[in-house]
């Protein structure tokens, strides 16, 4: 409605237009002028903006001179600016000398926005000139002969009167008359903080934060009004600036009641062109301009009496060469066309000015500060920031981004103020031309960068930042500077050490963002300082130059050999940084190398962890992980240690790299030793004790002390001293000497009297080390030759030596304990025994007289006090006060030699032993630990009470049938002084020691007899572990009754428990009679027969053989534990209940593994079958009995043999038990003999007539042990065996024949596909189209089978073999079948056409054509068969095709098929189908008949049954829910409603299956699920052992009657017994079709099996069933 309403106001608007203008009222638009220019004023509110469009308008006027003329109210005659400070000001004239009015231009200064037509002009709008109003209420202009004033009428009518001059004010001058309106304050007084530049720009650089913004000059406020001012040194800078770029304007001047305050000149001199100036040629960016001339000038600008400044500028004319299209467009928004020709000016500060500005640090000139101010350039400590401004016509306050201003014939805002950039064609037109000024800025960079070296005054207009206040502007200029494709050539260093830059291309340049990386990294870098400026970042930005990473820096250093200074820098680069990446900085310090000038060698540092600290001299080698002091002291301890990680060289890493076998030759250098042994004798104050001796155990075989003989080992190295011999050799190193007297208060100067000397060396140091301070021989004999007497002269010698003690060091002591000085005997002392010993060859008296021992040295001072001074010190030097522990256990060895003899009861214990005893905790304990004595001194007796002497590790002090045994007396002895565990003693050994002895005594303790006590013994023992339980497993160590050898763990077996005999259940097994047997069987081979010709059982994988001369025996199952004899495969030990203990602890087990039964039959059948006692006929059946009861085991566990060697011995060696039906020559009798073969020589039986006629060698029947063989390579039999078939006899057709045909034809496109319709894999499509095509079927009188089996071919009759033969040639295909069969054998016509039609025909494929022919098609329908196109013919085509071939017995099948079709068709509600009443159901289980014939005679026909519940997948129409239910998925056929109800039933019954699963099968829960279909007559069914549950039956038969108990915990609820029931019932049902797919005898087995087996777990699980947390999934 809204949009027809639209259409007719829009049509009928001109219409309404010209009735207006024919019989309108007119009235006209009244336009109120005042507030017209009020609000023009308005946007006209920056300063000077008044004095601005007055010197436009003069520069349009081509004026070269601007007079700016103020009169104030006091008529001082005075020229001093300062006296009009504070004046208030009348009038202001503008005065130019430009051209005079034309009649054109008084009328367009009259009127108000119609701007000025001149394309060359700058004004746009025609509304600038009325900015004077803001100054003159009524201003007038006289200009040649004429002046015109503005006059207001009604106070908003403007209107204006011209007339002309008197003659005497007549000129060529044009003058704006502005008598002020308000009142305004002049200001001349200076302000110190006065900046022109910020006081002009009004706006600080956005780099400069640290500029303090200039006060602009406010208005002075009174008690009434505000009274605005004007600034005159703001104003002066202000000409000054505009002289910029005008176009004619050279002079601009101030006066103050006629007197000249301020005068400003420019003047240019134009630059010679060089050749790239002159080639300059190029078109702008989108081609709108073409660039032609490129003028350089110098334009000075000058004050009068005052400074001057000189800048260059850029002068490029551009040509117009946009389309009239979009020229048209700015026609029409400018009302004026663009100049054809249009100039770009730059302005820009050269060299020399830039570097002028950085030497001064300030400049307190007014007038200089004025000049600065034109330089686009801000000067900032140090820094330079860009302030180049945008012109537009004079100056704005848009700022370009660089250190350049820019004129341009741009087109601005109205107040011109700002760029217009919102209008589409205007700002196209103005990014063009910023565009260009980006390429005329690039093209003066070239210039500038190849003429001058001055590279930081260069760059300094190119530091590039946002522009202010629109920083699009800046934008779009750096976008032009950057569009072209000639490299951007910058200054780099190329390395560290180059004094020059280089001019590079900024793609090969690289910027760093720290200064230490210039100074260590091989690299083309920009130099840093450089690298502030702008311009890089936005190299950056735009990828055109490299930044130095991480990555960069590591592979570069990699590569690179640094000097000693650059590492420095490098590694203050590092410390720079903060890395929160330790990893980076310790890969960087390990990859980096340097050296400390070019000729020194070059230094690595791997895994650098550590800085010198000691300054250790260069002429050692430093470890590769320290940092040298020539470098680590240029940096701060902060930075060694927080920012690199490093810690100082202890002294303990220095000592262990300079001990290192490597670099110990260093210590057998004079001048290397010499630093090092200073070093460490510095610092030795941070050694401990351990580090001490290290040290000291390293340094004492080594030469590393310097003497005036050479190096030698500090033992014989002598500390200068006044006592030596001049023939000794005396150390040379800088010793510190006679600085003892020195008090502590002159410790300082001790100290410094040490540091002044090169490499000192203290003495105490020595000392320690070893060194000497007198020769202990020569001491020695000169002490001992001044006396005569023995006694006297061994008393005298040792009082010298003690007076001697507090100056010896270290090694002097040492050479004294070793030096043969003192004088020995013995109790009964000889020539020989009395001699000068070592100190520590000597006893004290004492002890040889304690221990009655007449041969033990002892010190020749047998009254010696052992209280006295000098007891303690021979005790220091070694003397000893109990005998060495090894001669001490030499000394009981002895004694015990001497009664050895004796029986243990008159045995005496050795004197020595007790001292042991006695003296072992102060003396010897200590010592024991590492005496590691190997003599046997203990005295023991063995397991034959034999007397013995023992190790402390091999005896024991309880009684051991294995080891020897502590007498009593000497664990009596020891236990009165401490525990006889310190020597090793333990009450008994643990179970390894016990093994190991019991290995080592094997063949002489070890037998029959003896094991049950040892292992008894062994079992009570502790230190049962899995590494010796898997040690000894591998061992022979087990007797065995009836042989000598010794069996492993795992080839025993010990039996369990009798009981467990009980539970063992009888099998049928066949047994074959060896040809000797007098046991013969005349019953008749029993057959079945059907129409006078016998039947075979094909395809069938698991049949029970029926075969002559056959006997069979009943016998205990088959199970590990049953009471077979299966001695000779299985061997059972029994050494009492704790031998047998220990026995099952270390593996034994009570029947064999898998693993170990296999390997068991494989290694033992041989010898198990050929020792046979023929006397004994059972025992072949006892033992064949026993051998298929372990087969049976091993078919059970198959999946533990994993292992790849086993397997390979189980394919290729015999072990598979065998029959094979023989018919004996003699009497023709047949019998059933065995073998033992391997895997491939057996034939399993899947077409059991060929196994009656082929007589191959078969398994026993047991479906368990087929697939165990078949697992290692057995063969099914049909695979082997080639059949042939053949018709015999007349040929005939029948009307039979012809309807067979008719129905394979018909039914053939559903033949070979699967239920989703898609053909069969292997199929011959040629023999498919022959069957269509060319398939006759005949009648005959026979078909004849041949069967070629392991190269021999036997011929079956016609009663023997299959009802029909397909045989065929190139065109023609026939089908043959016996003419007296009364009805067809589907199978086999289903075999013939699978043979024909498949490469390689499978059972199932068998089946499943038999099923489709023999089938109705609704049926078939039903189950999925896609039969919609046959379907599609009429019903009596469909009856007629089904009725060709007539079944018998139709009525009976036909009531068989009733009383199951809505089960196993459709079922709309299970709950109709439960059988409700008791009575009912126990009266149907009562209707049951008496067979009474003597025979049972069956004709053979085809079971039509239907009920594939639990067979048959269901329709694959069905998809998954998106939720799971207690992880169990549902999936929903297609058109189900889903409903909340339905959902939380889904949860009940995944709640019953997972607790079946988990509690009662074990059995994964991913094996179960869900399904919901509309009404399908299945409950359950199993997909490839993937079970599926009907939630529909559920729903329908149970979920009502639980509903009032879901939140029940009582366990004794009836229906949910008969739930939890059935389901399990269901469970084991579909869980036996994993086990066999069809219903037959063998299910019916497994059924039975898994029922029984779990229906205690359920039971137990009923008990505690609830549904009380089914809800929580």
């Amino acid at each position: 409605m809204m949009s027809k309403n639209s259409s007719i106001e829009s049509a009928s608007s001109d219409a309404l237009r010209l009735k207006a203008l024919q019989s309108g009222f007119e009235s006209r638009v009244e336009v109120n002028q005042r507030m017209l220019i009020d609000k023009m004023l308005a946007r006209y509110s920056s300063d000077f903006v008044v004095c601005r469009e007055l010197i436009q308008n003069s520069d349009d006027a081509k004026a070269t001179s601007f007079h700016f003329e103020i009169t104030c109210n006091d008529d001082l005659s005075s020229s001093c600016e300062k006296d009009f400070h504070n004046k208030t000001i009348t009038e202001i004239r503008a005065i130019n000398n430009g051209l005079v009015f034309n009649e054109t231009d008084w009328k367009r200064v009259a009127a108000i926005a119609e701007g000025n037509t001149n394309v060359e002009s700058v004004g746009q709008f025609g509304v600038g000139f009325f900015s004077v109003f803001s100054f003159s209420e009524e201003p007038i202009i006289t200009s040649g002969n004429e002046y015109m004033a503005f006059i207001w009428r009604d106070d908003n009518s403007l209107t204006t009167y011209r007339h002309e001059l008197p003659i005497d004010q007549q000129s060529q001058l044009t003058s704006i008359i502005l008598k002020m309106r308000t009142k305004y304050i002049l200001h001349t007084e200076i302000n110190r903080e006065f900046d022109p530049t910020i006081d002009i720009n009004q706006q600080t650089t956005t780099n400069s934060p640290n500029k303090k913004k200039q006060k602009k000059s406010l208005p002075i406020e009174t008690m009434t009004d505000i009274i605005p001012i004007i600034n005159l040194s703001q104003l002066k800078a202000y000409f000054t600036k505009v002289l910029s770029f005008t176009k004619y304007i050279n002079e601009l001047i101030i006066k103050i009641n006629q007197k000249i305050i301020f005068k400003v000149t420019k003047t240019k001199k134009k630059i010679p062109s060089t050749k790239s100036n002159l080639q300059f040629k190029k078109n702008s960016i989108h081609n709108m301009l073409r660039l032609d001339t490129f003028i350089q000038t110098e334009q000075t600008f000058s004050i009068d009496h005052g400074p001057s400044i000189t800048l260059n500028h850029i002068s490029v004319d551009a040509t117009l060469i946009i389309d009239d299209n979009y020229h048209n467009h700015i026609r029409r928004i400018l009302k004026k066309s663009l100049p054809p020709c249009v100039q770009i000016q730059l302005l820009y500060a050269p060299n020399n000015v830039i570097m002028k500005q950085q030497q001064v640090s300030t400049n307190s000139n007014l007038n200089m500060k004025i000049l600065n101010s034109l330089i686009p350039l801000k000067f900032q400590n140090n820094d330079i920031y860009p302030s180049g401004l945008i012109f537009i016509g004079l100056g704005t306050h848009q700022t370009t981004g660089i250190g350049m201003h820019v004129y341009s014939h741009l087109i601005p805002t109205i107040e011109r103020e700002n760029l217009d950039l919102q209008d589409p064609y205007i700002s196209k037109w103005n990014r063009e031309l910023l565009l260009s000024v980006g390429q005329i800025a690039k093209f003066v960079y070239d210039q500038l960068m190849n003429e001058n070296k001055q590279f930081q005054s260069t760059l300094a207009s190119y530091s590039f930042q946002p522009s202010v206040p629109n920083n699009e502007i800046g934008t779009i200029l750096l976008d032009g500077f950057f569009s072209s494709n000639k490299d951007l050539l910058v200054p780099v260093k190329r390395s560290p050490s180059d004094i020059n830059l280089s001019l590079v291309s900024s793609t090969e340049a690289y910027i760093a963002n720290s200064k230490y990386i210039h100074s260590f990294l091989s690299l083309p870098l920009v130099p840093y300082e450089l690298s502030q400026n702008g311009l890089f970042q936005s190299l950056k930005d735009r990828d055109l130059i490299i930044e130095v990473n991480n990555e960069l820096i590591e592979s570069t250093i990699i590569t690179t050999i640094l000097l000693s200074s650059q590492f420095v820098e490098f590694l203050h680069w590092l410390s720079s940084q903060h890395h929160d990446d330790k990893q980076y900085i310790k890969r960087l310090l390990s990859i980096v190398r340097f050296r400390e000038t070019i000729q020194s060698p070059i230094i690595t540092l791997e895994k650098l962890k550590n800085y010198d600290n000691f300054n250790i001299s260069t002429i050692l080698p430093l470890p590769s992980h320290v940092l040298p002091a020539s470098v680590a002291t240029y940096l701060s301890r902060d930075e060694l240690q927080k920012q690199l990680s490093l810690t100082p060289l202890t002294l303990k890493d220095f000592l262990h790299f300079y001990l290192l076998k490597t670099q110990q030759y260093l210590f057998t250098k004079e001048n290397t030793s010499t630093c090092l042994l200073s070093i460490i004798s510095k610092h030795s104050g941070q050694l401990n004790k351990t580090e001490w001796n290290k040290l000291k155990t390293t340094l004492s075989t080594m030469a590393c002390i310097p003497t005036n003989q050479g190096m030698k080992i500090p033992n014989e190295s002598y500390i200068p001293s006044s006592m030596l011999s001049s023939d000794l050799p005396v150390i040379t190193l800088n010793v510190p000497q006679n600085l003892t007297d020195i008090d502590n208060e002159q410790e300082d100067d001790k100290q410094s009297i040490i540091d002044t000397m090169e490499n000192p060396v203290s003495e105490e140091f020595l000392k320690r080390l070893g060194c000497r301070t007198l020769n202990v021989q020569s001491f020695v004999h000169a002490r001992s030759s001044s006396t005569n007497s023995n006694a006297h002269n061994m008393k005298s010698l040792i009082e010298h030596l003690m007076e001697e003690r507090d100056n010896m060091s270290e090694g002097d002591f040492n050479a004294l304990k070793q030096s043969e000085c003192l004088r020995g005997t013995t109790l009964i002392p000889s020539k020989e025994t009395t001699r000068k010993y070592a100190p520590q060859d000597l006893h004290f008296p004492s002890i040889a007289i304690q221990l009655q021992w007449s041969t033990l040295p002892i010190i020749d001072w047998h009254d010696i006090d052992p209280y006295s001074r000098e007891y303690a010190f021979l005790k220091e030097i070694g003397v000893r006060e109990v005998p060495d522990l090894q001669k001490l256990i030499n000394r009981i060895i002895e004694e015990h030699n001497e009664h050895k003899n004796k029986s243990i009861y008159d045995y005496k214990l050795p004197i020595a032993l007790k001292f042991l005893a006695e003296n072992f905790q102060q003396h010897y304990s200590k010592l024991w630990k590492t005496a590691k004595i190997k003599q046997p001194f203990l005295p023991s007796y063995s397991s034959s009470k034999t007397l013995v002497l023992s190790l402390p590790e091999e005896v024991f002090k309880d009684e051991s049938p294995l080891c020897a045994t502590l007498l009593p007396d000497v664990v009596q002895l020891f236990e009165e002084h401490f525990n006889i565990g310190l020597l090793g003693v333990k009450d008994r050994p643990t179970l390894t020691v016990a093994f190991d002895i019991l290995m080592e005594k094997k063949e002489d303790i070890l037998n029959v007899q003896s094991a049950a006590k040892i292992f008894a013994y062994m079992n009570e023992l502790d230190g049962l572990s899995r590494p010796l339980i898997e040690r000894i497993s591998k061992l022979a160590f087990i007797p065995l009754q009836g042989t000598d050898d010794f069996m492993k763990p795992s080839q025993v077996f010990i039996r369990p428990d009798s009981t467990t005999s009980s539970s063992s259940r009888l099998r049928q097994i066949n047994v074959i009679l060896p040809p000797s047997s007098s046991d013969n069987d005349d019953d008749d081979d029993e057959m079945t027969r059907t129409n006078g010709r016998r039947r075979r059982k094909r395809n069938v994988k698991t049949t029970i053989p029926k075969n002559k001369k056959t006997k069979t025996t009943s016998s205990i199952p088959l199970v590990m534990d049953d009471d077979t004899d299966k001695s000779g495969l299985i061997d059972y030990v029994d050494y009492g209940s704790e031998g047998n203990s220990f026995l099952l602890g270390i593996g034994v087990l009570h029947q064999p593994s898998a693993i170990v039964l296999a390997e068991l039959l494989i290694d033992r059948q041989a010898d198990y079958f050929s020792n046979l006692n023929r006397n004994n006929p059972n025992e072949l059946k006892q033992k064949l009995l026993a051998y298929t009861s372990c087969l049976r085991q091993l078919a059970n566990a198959s999946n533990e043999l994993q292992s790849a060697a086993l397997i390979k011995r189980l394919k290729n060696e015999a072990w598979c038990l065998g029959y094979q039906t023989v018919e004996r020559r003699s009497n023709n009798e047949k019998q059933r003999m065995f073998k033992i073969v391997s895997p491939n020589e057996i034939y399993l039986d899947d077409d059991h007539q060929c196994a009656i006629d082929l007589q191959p060698l078969l398994p026993p029947d047991e479906s368990e042990l087929t697939k165990l063989y078949e697992k290692f390579g057995a063969q099914w039999l049909s695979e082997c065996v080639k059949r042939t078939l053949v018709h015999k006899g007349k040929v005939a057709t029948s009307d039979r024949g012809n309807k067979l045909r008719d129905l394979i034809q018909y039914r053939l496109d559903m033949l070979f596909v699967n239920n989703r319709g898609e053909k069969m894999d292997n199929l011959d499509e040629k023999h498919i189209d022959m069957l269509r095509t060319n398939l006759s079927v005949y009648e005959v009188d026979g078909i004849q089978c041949q069967l070629t089996f392991q190269k021999k071919t036997i011929t079956l009759e016609s009663t023997d073999s299959s009802s029909c033969a397909l045989e065929h040639d190139k065109n023609k295909v026939s089908l043959y079948f016996q003419k007296h069969i009364r009805e067809f054998d589907y199978i086999d016509i289903a075999s013939e056409l699978a043979r024909f039609v498949f490469k390689k025909p499978l059972d199932t494929i068998v089946h499943t054509i038999s099923d489709k022919l023999a089938s109705p098609l609704e049926t078939l329908k039903r189950r999925g068969v896609p039969v919609d196109r046959l379907l599609q013919h009429n019903q009596q085509n469909i009856r007629s095709t089904v009725q060709m071939i007539p079944q018998e017995n139709q009525s009976n099948h036909h009531r068989y098929q009733q009383s199951h079709i809505e089960m196993s068709g459709h079922v709309e509600d299970f709950n109709h189908h439960q059988i409700k009443d008791d009575t009912k159901l126990y009266s149907i289980l009562k209707k049951g008949r008496a067979y009474t014939q003597t025979k049972f005679i069956q004709q053979e026909h085809v079971k039509d049954e239907i009920d594939h519940s639990c067979e048959a997948v269901p329709s694959a129409n069905m998809t998954r829910h998106k939720e799971l239910f207690h992880t169990l998925p549902l999936y929903i056929e297609r058109n189900v409603a889903i409903t909340d109800k339905m959902l939380d039933q889904a949860k009940q019954l995944a709640w019953i299956l997972i607790g079946l699963a988990n509690h009662v099968f074990k059995i994964p829960i991913e094996t179960l699920h869900l399904y919901r279909d509309i009404n399908g007559a299945r409950i359950a069914f199993n997909d490839r052992r993937a079970l599926f549950f009907n939630l529909r039956y559920y729903e329908q038969v149970f979920a009502n009657k639980v509903q009032p108990y879901l939140q029940s915990t009582s366990s004794s609820i009836p229906i949910i017994h008969t739930i939890i029931n059935f389901y399990f019932i269901l469970t084991c049902h579909e869980l036996a079709h994993n086990l066999e797919i069809a219903h037959n005898s063998n299910f019916i087995n497994h059924l039975e099996t898994i029922a029984v087996k779990f229906l205690t777990e359920k039971d137990l699980f009923l008990q505690q069933f609830s549904f009380q947390n089914y809800l929580q999934n």
